[in-house]
């Protein structure tokens, strides 16, 4: 049956090949198509196959996968070429010059307060300098690299889901995703700037601002937040700069080897240490947690809901998630805590899934099929609205997160999207706000320079 599921999804990923040749005329530019296909193809795929050969999976979650991402594919198409009827906006886009329509002065302006801003929240959040400096200060000066994971693994757990089994509530996941959303948007409109005004200036405040993201964002060690925000970065380079096939493996090796550096800062790579082959077992770690981790728990939930040991949740899955994903709101016991209690797991863990495994256990195998060709007209609908703007320092950044967060409809759900999302408007929002007051302030006469 592994060949058969191989079958499947070479299929599908030459369907894949056929829609995005078709919508982009083959150009080398990431789009929330290629993210969503990209996150599915490493995350989700692989352990529909693995198990098959090296577990008790059938084929069944397979072609469930694949008949998913071609539902997918279908929705995007639907909304892209029936409903929308717009074919060449994505070139027409890209050939567009990068324009600034606020002064150097005002857009100066709104990242120092907004940075500013950022940082005095983060400092109030962890009560000082996020733990992360203190472990890499730590390892570097030698330290026992167990124990200063264990310190970091505990913060990690205090700010981000210790108030569901009775801890305080501290802003945790609200701070985190205005940092993933807001670092991210701030380097890479000084990476813009620099670009339109050919000033270093705009260059230091984008090394500078890297660096706080990386502190900040990754506080209390999260990994996958760190990877997310350099992949925004990526996209927003690839959207204004372009990428010729240089450009894409450097890209991509730059995305492994940060995830290989983020490994280490996992709980579950504590004794490396003591590893005869450090490198290869932090590797092996590495495949196992993306390629594997959230699949093998996707496959448990699938084999709980057709043994009858988990009944569908018509929807209170997904209603749990979204009144939680409210600030200050802890409401029911997390799906993925349950799914954890179930397998056998420590109480205060979460088994992490990927975004089918909800529907499945929410809606069943009609629901996977439906959500997903939702998932794809939404970004259909994503790409008309930022490909139908102008080419502004202001909103490509905007873009380029909105495309990234199209990878936790994959692997984590829609509830984190749709606060992500609405944390992303108001943002933008608020940097064009403060912008235009330093305009007012400045008196800065308005631009539009010109990247070639």
């Amino acid at each position: 049956m592994v060949y058969l599921s191989l079958l499947f999804f070479l299929f599908t990923f030459l369907a894949f090949l056929f829609v995005w040749r078709m919508l982009s005329g083959g150009r080398m530019v990431v789009t929330p198509l290629v993210v969503f296909a990209g996150f599915e193809f490493l995350c989700t795929w692989p352990a529909t196959v693995y198990f098959q050969e090296f577990g008790n999976a059938s084929v069944y979650a397979a072609l469930l996968v694949a008949a998913a991402f071609l539902s997918f594919l279908f929705g995007y198409l639907l909304w892209m070429s029936v409903v929308a009827r717009r074919s060449g906006l994505l070139r027409r886009f890209l050939d567009k010059p990068l324009v600034c329509r606020q002064s150097p002065m005002a857009v100066l302006f709104a990242v120092t307060v907004t940075t500013v801003s950022l940082m005095a929240v983060g400092v109030y959040h962890f009560r000082g300098v996020p733990p992360v400096v203190s472990t890499f200060s730590q390892l570097l000066q030698g330290d026992g690299y167990s124990d200063s994971i264990s310190e970091l693994s505990a913060a990690r757990y205090d700010n981000t889901k210790g108030h569901y089994f009775g801890e305080k509530y501290r802003g945790g996941g609200l701070v985190q995703t205005v940092f993933g959303v807001g670092f991210p948007y701030l380097v890479l409109v000084t990476l813009f700037m620099s670009a339109c005004t050919r000033k270093r200036v705009w260059l230091f405040l984008t090394i500078a601002l890297a660096v706080l993201m990386v502190v900040f964002v990754g506080g209390s060690g999260q990994r996958f937040q760190i990877i997310m925000a350099v992949a925004c970065i990526a996209v927003g380079g690839n959207i204004c700069f372009g990428w010729s096939a240089r450009r894409a493996f450097g890209s991509g090796l730059m995305l492994g080897c940060i995830m290989l550096l983020a490994t280490p800062l996992s709980s579950q790579m504590i004794g490396v240490d003591s590893e005869e082959n450090a490198l290869l077992f932090t590797v092996t770690r590495a495949f196992e947690r993306i390629c594997l981790g959230n699949g093998t728990h996707s496959l448990e939930v699938l084999d709980f809901v057709d043994s009858g040991a988990l009944e569908l949740g018509y929807g209170s899955i997904h209603l749990q998630k979204f009144i939680s994903a409210l600030p200050g709101v802890s409401y029911g016991t997390p799906f993925s805590s349950r799914v954890q209690q179930m397998r056998g797991g420590t109480s205060t863990a979460f088994a992490s899934m990927n975004y089918y495994a909800v529907l499945y256990a929410d809606f069943g195998a009609i629901g996977v099929l439906v959500g997903y060709m939702i998932i794809g007209i939404l970004a259909a609908a994503t790409e008309l609205i930022f490909f139908g703007s102008e080419k502004d320092v202001m909103y490509v950044p905007a873009y380029a997160v909105a495309v990234v967060l199209f990878s936790d409809l994959s692997i984590g759900g829609s509830a984190s999207v749709v606060a992500s999302g609405f944390i992303l408007v108001v943002f933008t929002a608020g940097m064009l706000k403060i912008a235009a007051i330093g305009d007012s302030i400045f008196l800065g006469k308005r631009v539009a320079k010109g990247l070639s």
